[in-house]
This record gives C-alpha cells, structure tokens and sequence, in this order.
C-alpha cells in the first residue's frame, strides 16, 4: 500500500469536513485541506503518466456503473444548447460581454465540475482502492474521521445550551460566524452536517459488510438521527420529504407487498416526524411560515416574511418555471436550459450582474438547470450501478435504501455524498464478492 494511494484516501475522507476550507472561492470551488490533497494525487497521477510514456488507461464511458452519468452530462450539453437557443445564459438589456464570468466562464465550470465528481470520487477510485488492504484503510479512516465529528458536535452543542458565553465550532477554520445552538460537527454548516450525517451510515453499513460484522448498532443509530434532528436544517426537511418521494418511484415497487406496507407506514411515520421538528423548532416554525404567505407575498410585490426571505436562491428560479407553466410553455421545464442558468435567473430576479447565486437547494438547481428528463437521469446514475451489481436481493435493496436517502439529502443541500459513497460502494462490493462484477 503505497503513500499516494493513503494520500487518496484522506483527500476522499476529508471532503466532506468543510470546517477545513481556508480559501475562498476559485471560479465556485473553495479551496481546503481535501482539495489540497485531491492537487497531490492529481499532479502525482499526472507525473506517473507522463514518466510512463503516455501509457493509454482505458476507461469506457459505457461502464454499467457510470454510463446513466455520462448519459447525465451529454444530456445536459443538449439543455445548454437549447439553453443559449432561448436565451437563458444572458441578462436583458446586458451584452455577454459584460456578464462573461456569469453567463460564459461559471456555466463551463459547472460542467467541469461535474464531470471532475463522477472521474476522482468514483472512476478513480476502482483504481485507487484496489485491494483488501487499501480498503480497509479507508473504512478505518471514514470510521474516526466521521465519528470523531459526531463526539465533538454533539459535545460543542451541549456546551452551547449550558454556556451562554460560548459560541461553538465556528463553521470555518477561517474563524467565521457560528451557526448557533445547532449540530454540526466539523462538517461546515448544519445543512452539510445533514447529508454527511446520511452518507456516515450508508458507509458504515458498506464496512460491516465488507468486514462481517454490525458495528453500526442501533445505539449509534440513535445517535446519528439525534444529531440530525439537532441541525435543524430546512435543508434537511426537504431532503427527507425527496427522500419519500425517492422511495414511493424507486423502491417501493421493487419489495413484496408485506414490505410495502411497512415502508408506507415508515414513510408517514417520517413525515409526522418532519411536521413535529417545524412545529416544535421556532426557526424551522419560521420557514414555515414564511411560506405560508409567500405566494401572496411574491406576486403582490410585498416583503417576503420569516426566515424564507434568506433563500431566494431557491425561490426565484422556482417562480421563473411557473411563470412559464403559466404561459403554456413547458420545453424548459422538460428540457432545462443548462447548467449554471439557475444563476442567471436569480441574477435576474435579484437585480445583480455577474455573480455567482445558485440555488442551495439542489432539486431547484437540476429541474432549473437540466429539466424533468435530466434529473430523472441523474437519479438513474446512482441507482443503476447498484442493480447491475451480482448480490442477493436482500442486501441489494438495503443498498438502493440508504442511496436513495443519501439523493434525497444531496437533492436539499448539493453535496459530494452519492459520488463518494457510489465509489467506496463499487469498490467494496466488487472486491468483496469477485463474481459480483457488472452484469451488463
């Protein structure tokens, strides 16, 4: 097991700690110790490449366990065009030459940052983490990385309730704001805490079964959704009502109708949970009533009410679709109009010119960005790959279960968390059970 391989481990471990960011943005992408890492390997890679003699690695597109993502990405170059068709990359009464970052250089950057997820955090990683060894280094790594993060939230959080004075992990090395008296670890804000918290059990899981043992017990469980309770994120509320909605379409025509009863009763036993956590958080109780009257309040003119005035990222774009629904076209809502267009909208809306504001909530980004048809696929990509995998049926399920949780999370708050744990998964399963490679 070489160094650059560990390097590669803890460039993957790491991303999702965002307290370790200490660079502000680069084109939309931050800088931290993760990143710094990911350059290592990268110019490594690119180092052995060339010393090598430009040897050709072969990696096929069509793979059954990325294809559905490829298929994503040209998809969405077709949205960009039909995207520029209809003039969505542009502001009104503005040259593109005045708005290039926002409407030229950003939309490029989006595409190379999602075909830079899908390449390091689950291509690379068949390479990468290509024995037992490797493997289990990484599953070690994750384990006190994830639960180190958990111990000292949930610590800090009681600190926060009985020490007045004391303000908490501030949400960057950096030193900036606090996030108040809501878990989040070392993880960035309480929305990130939220879908690392979902990405921590689905890669937990995937260590038990390679190792053959249940150490994510019900007592770690517990503890887990306590702190997911504890962030207090409308983030995460969307992401679980996704998540319900991921798993009437995807799962629950997959299991018998025993099983289906019981997920219909976990599903509403879910949602009665959501309603009490905004009934009983006064900022959750907030949003909620900010949007109560928000319709009212957007189409008269008047100033949006509660704690929904902060994420008009994730309204104005919304209201641009149903706008257009209301003029009877329905091609960019099919369609979308490419990546990075959400941002425009809102620069739109918001009066801006050439800045970068894409909508936090994720779901709002793709239906915007890539349509009804390139969310559909996006979603494919991630449960694809698992039903090509030859393994029983029992823990197939569980597997599609938790991704589909993970989505609904990633679909609240955008995150690096189905990529990273589609990678540790192919790799995992693969190296577990040798037969279980791809079914075509």
């Amino acid at each position: 097991m070489n160094l650059l391989k560990k390097t590669y481990v803890w460039s993957v471990c790491l991303e999702p700690m965002l307290y370790l960011l200490w660079m502000d943005y680069i084109y939309g992408s931050n800088l931290g110790v993760s990143r710094s890492l990911q350059l290592v390997v990268i110019f490594c890679l690119l180092f052995r490449f060339i010393i090598n003699g430009f040897q050709i690695i072969r990696v096929s597109i069509f793979d059954p366990m990325y294809k559905y993502y490829f298929y994503f990405m040209f998809f969405s170059v077709f949205s960009a065009l039909f995207g520029i068709f209809y003039g969505s990359y542009t502001l009104p009464l503005t040259s593109t030459h005045e708005t290039m970052f926002m409407s030229v250089f950003r939309p490029i950057t989006e595409y190379i940052i999602n075909i830079y997820y899908v390449v390091y955090f689950v291509i690379l990683a068949r390479f990468m983490l290509n024995d037992s060894q490797i493997i289990d280094y990484f599953f070690k790594v994750f384990s006190v990385i994830f639960y180190f993060s958990l111990v000292v939230g949930l610590f800090d959080l009681i600190l926060m309730i009985n020490i007045e004075e004391y303000d908490g992990i501030d949400r960057q090395i950096r030193g900036t704001v606090g996030v108040g008296q809501r878990f989040h670890g070392y993880a960035g804000e309480p929305r990130d805490a939220f879908v690392y918290l979902w990405l921590g059990i689905g890669v937990l899981y995937l260590k038990d079964i390679w190792k053959g043992e249940t150490k994510l017990t019900k007592k770690r469980l517990l503890l887990i959704f306590i702190a997911m309770v504890m962030t207090q994120s409308a983030s995460g509320i969307f992401g679980m009502i996704f998540s319900c909605a991921l798993l009437f379409l995807y799962f629950l025509p997959k299991i018998t109708f025993k099983k289906k009863i019981v997920l219909i009763f976990m599903i509403i036993l879910l949602l009665i949970g959501v309603v009490i956590s905004v009934n009983t958080s006064g900022r959750l109780g907030n949003y909620s009533y900010g949007f109560a009257t928000l319709y009212y309040d957007l189409i008269n003119g008047v100033e949006i009410r509660g704690n929904i005035a902060e994420a008009l990222s994730n309204i104005y774009p919304v209201l641009d679709r149903l706008l257009e629904i209301m003029n009877l076209n329905f091609l960019p809502l099919i369609f979308g109009t490419g990546l990075g267009t959400s941002s425009v909208a809102n620069n739109i809306y918001m009066m801006e010119v050439n800045n970068v504001i894409n909508p936090n909530a994720n779901i709002v980004r793709m239906i915007y960005d890539v349509g009804i048809i390139g969310s559909l696929l996006l979603i494919k990509s991630f449960i694809y790959p698992i039903e090509r995998l030859s393994i029983n049926r029992e823990m197939s399920l569980k597997l599609i279960f938790l991704m589909l949780f993970i989505l609904g999370a990633y679909f609240g708050h955008r995150s690096v968390a189905p990529f990273l744990f589609l990678g540790i998964l192919i790799v995992a399963i693969e190296n577990k059970f040798p037969t279980s490679l791809n079914k075509n």
